[in-house]
């Protein structure tokens, strides 16, 4: 949340292996497109493009009212 960081025994924050996980950069992308990793500063851009091959999904434009 933020640049909170957390890291206690039962709660890491920023989770630490987002990094590799698209279901949870693609979202964080379409609601802070500027966010930087507070541990890195490498950007949510930077990050989805980093991601391992076949990692890549798609989020749907056309969403039920």
């Amino acid at each position: 949340y933020d640049d909170e960081i957390l890291d206690e025994p039962d709660c890491i924050v920023p989770h630490p292996r987002m990094e590799g996980r698209a279901f949870v950069l693609m979202p964080l992308r379409e609601v802070a497109p500027t966010w930087r990793h507070p541990l890195t500063g490498v950007s949510i851009q930077k990050l989805i493009e980093n991601l391992p091959q076949g990692q890549h999904i798609e989020i749907s434009k056309n969403r039920a009212a």
